[in-house]
């Protein structure tokens, strides 16, 4: 197997190391989001199919906004000892307060109260963790796979991922509380993707494509190592050739104007109390 990869050429030996290292990336991506919906799936069936127990508090651990207990309990004669995340300064050492565990699997008990909030902050970072690993994985795909049309890929990808997040719940509520219901006479979500597709996307794909020309430019010639550095090439424009002025100059104002456009949304979110 070793001889027949090192046969390749050396572009298609480095895009089939980089596929194999971008679906393992796709893999833990998944793996991470399953297990934290499967934390939310197990406290779910604890809230309405657990047996309640009196647990007792020996020890707290102040982390963050939250508190962390270890807390000692009983079911049929025999002694457990477990943790839970609980609100801070919620609870004491000595206190006796009321959990709740599952019958196959009673060493694993949680502090009241179990309600939807509580379940979904369990599961949220593993859930949200996934989420940026796969978004990671996504942005670096096309950079791997498709160098030259990288910028383009990207733009695309930006705009799916920005079309994408208002199918989600919670933003949907957003997007309601600032428009109402049926703005224009059309569902809030259409008119949402419709202006982001038309008021946001072409700046995307003009950022995207003129920032990646430079970004290779620059790493060709030796005069950035970073994309940090790169972004300093757009700002200052120096030592350029003139089709790469062009490219500075698209991204520099499509930049400024997504920044625009932003800073508009948040000025008029807080306007309207959100």
């Amino acid at each position: 197997m070793a001889d027949t990869i090192d046969s390749l050429p050396p572009l298609r030996r480095r895009a089939l190391m980089m596929a194999c290292v971008l679906g393992l990336m796709l893999l833990a991506a998944w793996g991470l989001h399953g297990l934290g919906a499967r934390v939310e799936g197990k406290l779910r069936r604890m809230a309405s199919e657990g047996q309640s127990v009196d647990v007792t508090i020996v020890r707290l651990t102040k982390m963050g906004d939250a508190d962390f207990v270890e807390f000692t309990y009983e079911v049929n004669g025999v002694s457990h000892q477990w943790e839970s995340r609980v609100p801070f300064n919620s609870r004491r050492v000595g206190e006796v307060v009321r959990g709740r565990y599952l019958p196959d699997d009673p060493g694993r008990a949680r502090i009241l109260p179990l309600d939807e909030a509580t379940i979904h902050e369990e599961g949220a970072p593993l859930r949200t963790l996934g989420l940026l690993l796969l978004a990671t994985t996504l942005f670096l795909s096309p950079i791997a796979l498709f160098p030259q049309r990288a910028g383009l890929v990207v733009g695309v990808l930006f705009i799916a991922i920005l079309v994408g997040t208002n199918f989600a719940p919670e933003i949907h509520t957003l997007q309601t509380r600032l428009l109402g219901e049926r703005p224009l006479g059309l569902p809030v979500l259409w008119v949402v993707s419709l202006g982001e597709l038309i008021l946001v996307g072409p700046a995307l794909l003009i950022f995207g494509t003129a920032f990646f020309s430079l970004a290779q430019d620059a790493f060709r010639r030796g005069i950035a190592t970073s994309r940090a550095q790169v972004m300093i090439q757009i700002l200052i424009g120096r030592n350029l050739p003139p089709e790469l002025r062009t490219a500075r100059g698209r991204a520099l104002w499509s930049g400024l104007y997504l920044m625009t456009l932003m800073a508009a949304w948040i000025v008029y979110a807080s306007a309207r109390g959100i």
